[in-house]
């Protein structure tokens, strides 16, 4: 389960990604109330990744000390 939910983690933040780096104006199109609550998605989605990222980074650090 551990391993299916860093992978839909992963995903999310690649599809942000993608979504930032598009040429296309993609923010711009939002109105206030779209931009707030899609920032406030991308945070949900890429502050957990990047916790279990680092936290998993620093534990195979450690272990292998």
């Amino acid at each position: 389960m551990l391993l299916f939910q860093e992978v839909l983690s992963l995903i999310g933040v690649i599809s942000l990604i993608v979504l930032f780096l598009q040429k296309k104006a993609f923010f711009s199109t939002f109105n206030s109330i779209q931009k707030v609550c899609f920032i406030l998605l991308s945070i949900s989605v890429s502050v957990p990744a990047l916790i279990a990222f680092f936290s998993g980074l620093a534990k195979g650090f450690w272990e292998n000390l």
